[in-house]
C-alpha cells in the first residue's frame, strides 16, 4: 500500500486552487472523503453521469495487497445510500452488503478486485 501511495504521489503531484480569504463554515482542516481502513486505493472520485443528481458520486477502489479486505469512507457529509455499480453507473446486485452509518459506508472488496460504488450524500 506504501508503494501505491508513493507511485499516486509521484505521477499525480498535488495541485491547488488560490482563493481570496473569506469568513468560511467548514473547519480548517477538512476532508471531503477519507480511507479510514482497509487495503484498497481510490483510484476515482466523479459526479455520477446521471444528470437528474447532483447529489450522487462515483467512487472507484481496487484491493491492493491480495487479500480480501473490508474497505470504510468516511464522508464529510451523511450518506443517504449507497450502491454498487457498474463500468456504466448500472445497478449491480452483488452478494456483498454495503453499510452505511452516518457518514461512513464499509462494505467487503474481495482480493485483488474493483469495485464502484454510488454515493448520494
Amino acid at each position: 500500500a506504501a508503494l501505491i501511495e508513493k507511485a499516486y504521489d509521484y505521477n499525480l503531484p498535488v495541485s491547488f486552487v488560490s482563493g481570496k480569504k473569506h469568513d468560511g463554515r467548514l473547519a480548517v482542516e477538512c476532508s471531503f472523503m477519507r480511507l479510514v481502513s482497509g487495503t484498497v486505493a481510490v483510484s476515482a472520485v466523479k459526479m455520477a453521469e446521471d444528470d437528474r443528481a447532483s447529489n450522487r458520486i462515483v467512487v472507484r477502489v481496487f484491493e491492493t495487497s491480495g487479500a480480501a479486505t473490508q474497505a470504510v469512507l468516511k464522508f464529510s457529509h451523511a450518506i443517504c445510500d449507497a450502491r454498487f455499480v457498474d463500468i456504466n453507473e448500472s445497478r449491480l446486485e452483488c452478494e456483498g452488503a454495503i453499510r452505511i452509518q452516518g457518514d461512513t459506508v464499509s462494505f467487503d472488496v474481495s482480493a485483488s478486485s474493483m469495485m464502484s460504488l454510488c454515493i448520494e450524500l
